[in-house]
């Protein structure tokens, strides 16, 4: 394990008591800074991960949760072919930002640690992506030996070899396989997700609260064209509005029921302009308001 602050005091090359994003990542993203390796879970983290059913689930649910708390970092998950899935990391502002690089790396050595929740940490994945045109150094070459790293990407990635997404996670104290009580954290996340209108439904909520996200911006994001883009949708009888409704409706359903997120502010999560605009939209969907839905819900 490469030390926490040698790591990314290599990454900014420059003194880390003038840098916080070490600290800022601690605090809105889900892995530590200061646990001891750059790619350790924090440790109240680690125990939500112990009740997820597997390591696909697990992904997922962190990906809801960076969607919901960052709203300029995006993780996804995204199928690369019939063998590999990417864990997937952009940012809004992309590569050229001054710090992108330390970011994105700090990130990929997170998202490491999070797998290893499930794989144990002998595990180091074959392929990494990055945004960056950087190539890596030679620490992290020599940590990663047999990792083949591709640069200039659409977005930074950590390859996952498909059978590893069935794995349940490893008890921290036993050593032992966590199953008790797994559905509990993980009843709202339905199916893994395999086809098209599933993984925008993973990427898009992290940019809502801006308001609606331009088409062109999925288009890139789903590494194709805006024409090719709309095709595929269609195939499922969808519009873009129409998907990114789906998808407002469907966060605000799992807020107003599994939390006690105030309306308005769902509201400007969703990229509502007011309670009022939000609440005319889910009664659309839901035929009543959300404060209707949330008290129907109350068990």
């Amino acid at each position: 394990m490469i030390p926490t602050i040698t790591f990314l005091a290599w990454l900014s090359g420059r003194s880390l008591k003038k840098w916080s994003l070490g600290k800022v990542l601690k605090t809105l993203v889900f892995w530590s800074a200061d646990s001891g390796g750059a790619n350790a879970v924090a440790p109240g983290y680690s125990k939500v991960l112990a009740h997820s059913p597997s390591l696909y689930h697990a992904l997922i649910e962190t990906c809801r949760a960076v969607a919901a708390e960052v709203s300029r970092s995006t993780l996804y998950v995204s199928r690369l072919d019939s063998s590999t899935t990417g864990f997937c990391h952009q940012t809004s502002f992309g590569n050229k930002h001054s710090n992108h690089y330390q970011m994105e790396w700090f990130a990929i050595m997170g998202m490491i640690g999070i797998i290893r929740e499930f794989t144990g940490s002998s595990w180091f994945p074959k392929k990494i992506g990055l945004m960056s045109y950087l190539a890596p150094a030679f620490i992290v070459r020599e940590y990663m030996p047999d990792c083949q790293f591709l640069n200039g990407q659409t977005c930074g990635y950590v390859c996952i070899e498909a059978p590893l997404l069935s794995l349940p996670p490893l008890s921290k104290s036993t050593n032992r396989i966590v199953t008790s009580e797994a559905h509990v954290l993980t009843s709202s996340l339905g199916e893994p997700a395999v086809d098209f209108v599933d993984s925008l439904k993973q990427v898009l909520p992290a940019y809502l609260r801006e308001g609606t996200p331009p088409i062109a911006l999925a288009a890139e994001m789903a590494s194709t064209s805006v024409r090719s883009l709309q095709r595929e949708l269609s195939k499922y009888k969808l519009t873009y509005l129409e998907l990114l409704a789906q998808i407002r409706f469907e966060m605000a359903s799992r807020l107003l029921k599994d939390t006690n997120t105030q309306v308005q502010e769902i509201a400007y999560k969703l990229g509502y302009n007011d309670a009022s605009h939000f609440a005319r939209a889910f009664r659309r969907n839901a035929g009543i308001t959300p404060s209707e839905y949330r008290k129907s819900n109350i068990s």
